[in-house]
């Protein structure tokens, strides 16, 4: 079987064709609703750093009090994972993501 790529993938050989909307620049929003790879549903790219995410997010939001829904701490792991990814090997993050992402993971 063929494993799904990386959460940032324009395209999967297992999930198909991303359809999330372009930003001005020509970036990929990877927020699209109707999206095989970015809807929030989406099996695509869960790997072991995600589930370490989504159990950080949980834990994160229990401290503070806050119950989360499936759909919520699912949105915030896969944002989790896509700084993780994009720190390793797109462009540099910003200083706010980067922020972010220490936040998140710890």
């Amino acid at each position: 079987m063929t494993l799904c790529t990386g959460l940032t993938a324009s395209w999967c050989p297992r999930c198909g064709d991303c359809t999330c909307e372009r930003g001005h620049d020509g970036d990929c929003c990877f927020d699209g609703a109707d999206c095989p790879l970015h809807r929030p549903e989406s099996k695509h790219a869960e790997t072991v750093e995600l589930g370490q995410a989504e159990a950080l997010v949980k834990s994160m939001a229990a401290e503070q009090g806050i119950t989360l829904t499936e759909h919520d701490d699912r949105v915030v792991s896969r944002f989790a994972q896509y700084l993780l990814e994009r720190s390793r090997k797109g462009p540099e993050l910003s200083p706010e993501a980067q922020r972010l992402r220490k936040e998140i993971l710890g």
